[in-house]
């Protein structure tokens, strides 16, 4: 089940024109929720696919990062315009570290 509701998130937060998903209205609190959902979710897969020796090396000191920003925009169009909407600030992401 979270995987649906995951899905319906990143869904709608990418098509900005999506008014309904599988049958149900999206109201502006979904998408909005959605969206900095979505904003966070991209960030973390940046800092997990990054090629580091240690997983505290898993930061980048701004989002307008070069190596960042070309992964983003590649695999994320929507995000910058998304993260300025949802004010989004890197020290909303947390990443766990396994031990």
């Amino acid at each position: 089940m979270q995987q649906r509701a995951q899905l319906r998130e990143t869904v709608t937060a990418r098509m900005e024109f999506l008014t309904s998903y599988n049958g149900m209205k999206i109201s502006k609190s979904d998408r909005a929720d959605a969206e900095r959902l979505y904003v966070q979710y991209a960030y973390k897969e940046y800092l997990t696919q990054m090629k580091v020796d240690n997983k505290e090396q898993r930061v980048i000191s701004s989002i307008e990062d070069e190596d960042f920003a070309k992964y983003i925009l590649e695999h994320h169009p929507r995000w910058y315009d998304l993260a300025h909407k949802t004010e989004f600030q890197l020290t909303d992401v947390n990443i766990k570290t396994e031990k």
